[in-house]
């Protein structure tokens, strides 16, 4: 029973570091020819930041209520991964993919 909720809360993790791995490429600046114009929009912008956020800190939560102190950590190493599966600067696939991810992920913790 514990590893199933341990895969599942990965699951969850993985598409909270997709999210947070598209909030930091997100662009500053309208110069930028590789991103989609999507992402440009500074409203768009601030909606990725507020949910790579709100992704760490429900993370967080999670974490801790199901495993503790060692939940703290178990949510680090996704943003590595996310960053090593979605190479370049493009946040546009990690981002909708990481909805999806997320999605699923929060579906399974809660009937777990």
């Amino acid at each position: 029973m514990r590893n199933s909720v341990l895969i599942r809360y990965l699951i969850f993790c993985l598409g909270c570091g997709m999210l947070q791995t598209a909030a930091a490429r997100t662009p500053e600046n309208a110069n930028v020819l590789d991103v989609p114009p999507l992402f440009v929009n500074p409203r768009m912008r601030v909606l990725v930041q507020a949910m790579a956020l709100a992704t760490v800190i429900a993370e967080l939560v999670i974490g801790f209520s199901l495993y503790r102190w060692f939940g703290l950590v178990i949510w680090l190493p996704f943003i590595v991964v996310a960053n090593l599966i979605f190479p370049g600067r493009n946040p546009g696939l990690c981002f909708f993919l990481g909805i999806l991810v997320l999605a699923v992920g929060s579906i399974l913790l809660a009937v777990a």
